[in-house]
C-alpha cells in the first residue's frame, strides 16, 4: 500500500513540477528525491522491539 501511495504521490509531484517549471525543474525534483531517498537509506535505524538477537 505504501509503495503504491509513494508512486502515486511521486507521479503527481513530478507532473505538477514539470508543468510549472519545465524540464529542468522536473529533473531537479528527481535529483532531490533521489538524494533524500539515499539519505534515508543510509541513516541508522532505530529498533522498535529491542535487540535482533534471540536469547533462549
Amino acid at each position: 500500500m505504501f509503495r503504491f501511495l509513494g508512486i502515486a504521490v511521486g507521479s503527481l509531484v513530478g507532473t505538477v513540477v514539470r508543468a510549472g517549471g519545465g524540464w529542468s525543474a522536473g529533473a531537479g525534483t528527481g535529483v532531490a528525491a533521489t538524494a533524500a531517498g539515499l539519505i534515508v537509506a543510509v541513516l541508522p535505524t532505530r529498533r522498535m522491539f529491542g535487540p535482533t538477537t534471540c536469547r533462549v
